[in-house]
């Protein structure tokens, strides 16, 4: 399960960097596994912990618990993204989930 049948994601919403520049890469990365199928925790959201945290408002484990629960496997993720805003990660959250899937349907 480590990284064969998994998902690394990192997104930000900074434009591209100019020489020099410091981008906020991992600057957060959480990781995520399902509940195992079957077991007593099947039901139970996706187990998650962040691995590397600049700040608590940062979206990278809810956004990694979500998809793991979705997707049935591990997902790391490093999300860096301004906004605070709950509407924004949701949106964020559905636009890879749609990615994801229609790239392991082809």
């Amino acid at each position: 399960w480590f990284l064969r049948d998994s998902y690394m994601i990192w997104a930000s919403d900074q434009g591209e960097m100019s020489q020099g520049s410091n981008p906020r890469a991992f600057e957060s990365l959480a990781i995520a596994f399902p509940p195992r199928p079957g077991s007593s925790t099947s039901g139970q959201p996706a187990a998650s912990s962040r691995i590397l945290a600049v700040s608590k408002a940062e979206p990278s484990e809810t956004i990694a618990r979500h998809l793991a629960r979705r997707l049935n496997v591990p997902v790391y993720a490093s999300i860096q993204v301004s906004s605070e805003d709950l509407t924004t990660r949701q949106l964020i959250e559905q636009r890879l989930l749609r990615a994801i899937l229609r790239h392991s349907r082809s």
